[in-house]
């Protein structure tokens, strides 16, 4: 991969395919994705946050009810400017992605012998959207000329021709799957899960006291808290590659506070990396990275539920 698309993303900007420019003034601002989502625990019920402006708010809705999309991120360091991809891929009612078009080789085999349907379902989600990922960051057209396979410790690894030094992170919720491809020499982790009150209660047994206080500090209601934390940690061990292996104890969350619209806060053992997090309607999205990066989120473009990697279900 040449130099020139690794760094482009911090000097281009291409709006959302589905919308129109002239619909919002906002759409000349390439940061308005994710970064007014506003947190006000005494405006609305303490597990829900402040109303975005109507113009925002639509921009969000419009990639999030997308069944798949791609947005870049830039990577900004005292070094220079890197670029990632963040994906998403949706299974909802009436469609599904097609799996002869985005699997190949020994992903296609592994797909054919699942058995649960839902077990399935999820796993082609997950490698649709780390292939939209990673085929945006490498300016491939074809995902089926690599193929995302497992290592040794279910880590995903990105196997192709001429594909070298390229990481992916894949995360799924339901129906939902999300992926981030960037460079091995920046690593990074995603973790998406969804806003339930049964859920959070699961999640709080991995949280300390002292770290859900520290969450809601920053004005975010109790459930929200828990799932913050939560897909912090579960971000935090994709990129330390130690999954449940590790005692989340030791990647205790700390130092949360509001930037931008959005949660970002650093761990007590890992000051190396630190984490954002942002609330998409009922799903909390929390991505790793290291500590002295500034992220920056572009919209780089989005298809529609029409597109060809997809097939009705």
């Amino acid at each position: 991969m040449s130099a020139t698309s690794k760094t482009a993303a911090c000097l281009t900007y291409r709006p959302l395919g589905r919308l129109n420019p002239d619909d919002s003034p906002l759409m000349a601002n390439p940061r308005i994705i994710f970064e007014e989502i506003g947190f006000n625990a005494s405006s609305r019920p303490e597990n829900s946050l402040a109303l975005l402006p109507a113009a925002h708010r639509s921009l969000i809705d419009a990639l999030w009810l997308q069944q798949r999309g791609t947005i870049d991120l830039g990577l900004e360091r005292a070094s220079g400017c890197l670029r990632a991809v963040f994906a998403l891929s949706r299974d909802a009612a009436g469609f599904a992605p097609d799996p002869s078009v985005i699997l190949a080789g020994s992903e296609l085999e592994y797909w054919r012998s699942v058995q649960s349907p839902v077990r399935k379902r999820s796993y082609l989600t997950g490698r649709d959207a780390a292939k939209q990922a990673i085929t945006a960051y490498a300016g491939i057209t074809d995902p089926r000329t690599l193929e995302v396979v497992s290592g040794v410790f279910n880590q995903p690894i990105v196997r192709g021709a001429n594909l070298h030094s390229i990481g992916v992170s894949i995360t799924h919720s339901e129906s939902v799957a999300c992926a981030i491809a960037f460079p091995e020499e920046h690593p990074m982790g995603v973790d998406v899960e969804s806003i339930d009150a049964g859920r959070a209660a699961i999640m709080e047994r991995e949280l300390a006291g002292t770290e859900i206080r520290t969450i809601e500090g920053s004005g975010c209601g109790s459930i929200i808290a828990r799932v913050v934390g939560w897909t912090a940690k579960e971000a935090l061990s994709k990129v330390l590659r130690c999954g449940l292996t590790c005692p989340y104890s030791l990647l205790t969350v700390t130092r949360v506070a509001r930037f931008e619209g959005r949660l970002t806060g650093e761990f007590e053992s890992f000051g190396q990396y630190r984490f954002e997090s942002w609330v998409c309607g009922e799903l909390v999205l929390t991505m790793v990275l290291p500590r002295r990066t500034r992220l920056t989120v572009r919209p780089a473009s989005a298809f529609p539920a029409s597109s060809p990697y997809f097939a009705p279900a």
